[in-house]
């Protein structure tokens, strides 16, 4: 069976292109093929806090790592490790020893904290991370980040903490090892700022100065 393909021309023109090839062997299997065209080697050192198992060693907590659920995501959950005390504007709470996943913290409505992920990063140059809210605990609980997306520099080598922020109306339980939040790498430009008295022309700028809602909310409703 051949399957015909799109292909986009410069002057915004579609042009269709004719698949010949008719056998499972003769086309390469789609995820290998978009690694090798669209993706390039990526990897990101996790240094871990680490765990004494049952022999008595001390070995990485690899529950920490963040880690994709599925091929198609592209961030990587953080999971929450500890909460400092001291800092706290919610509440703590004693850990249950029958729980493998121990309270942490208790984030009450309105209030905000630091859970630490129990992860230091090395993220390679001219990439950043940008730690986002996940869209389940927003949607059920309210729960986000106070500074989204919170920007991880490739230069930092510290543990990396989520500022949660509780906009529900209920106390909201962190446990060990929850998926608090995610983690999404994004490469950077770095540029030279030097200072001019006016801004150079542009070629086709409608825009000009207008900003907070200049260009409107809705075309077909008339708002004011």
């Amino acid at each position: 069976m051949k399957k015909n393909a799109t292909k986009i021309k410069k002057d915004d023109s579609v042009e269709i292109i004719e698949d010949n090839t008719t056998s499972k062997k003769e086309r390469k299997p789609f995820r290998k093929n978009f690694h090798k065209k669209f993706r390039k080697p990526f990897s990101v050192e996790c240094e871990l806090v680490k765990v004494t198992n049952e022999n008595g060693e001390e070995v990485l907590d690899e529950k920490l790592l963040p880690e994709s659920k599925t091929f198609g995501s592209g961030g990587y959950d953080l999971k929450a490790y500890s909460c400092d005390v001291d800092t706290v504007t919610g509440e703590t709470i004693e850990a249950d020893p029958e729980n493998n996943n121990p309270v942490i913290a208790v984030l009450k409505p309105g209030k905000f904290l630091l859970i630490h992920t129990g992860v230091k990063m090395k993220i390679p140059p001219f990439h950043i991370g940008w730690v986002t809210p996940r869209s389940g605990l927003a949607f059920k609980y309210g729960i986000s980040c106070v500074n989204t997306p919170g920007e991880i520099d490739w230069d930092y080598r510290g543990d990396v903490g989520v500022i949660l922020i509780n906009h529900g109306e209920k106390d909201f339980v962190i446990r060990k090892y929850d998926r608090i939040a995610q983690i999404t790498f994004i490469p950077v430009k770095k540029g030279k700022m030097f200072p001019v008295e006016k801004l150079s022309e542009d070629v086709q700028n409608e825009r000009g100065e207008g900003g907070y809602g200049s260009t409107g909310v809705n075309d077909t409703v008339k708002t004011e």
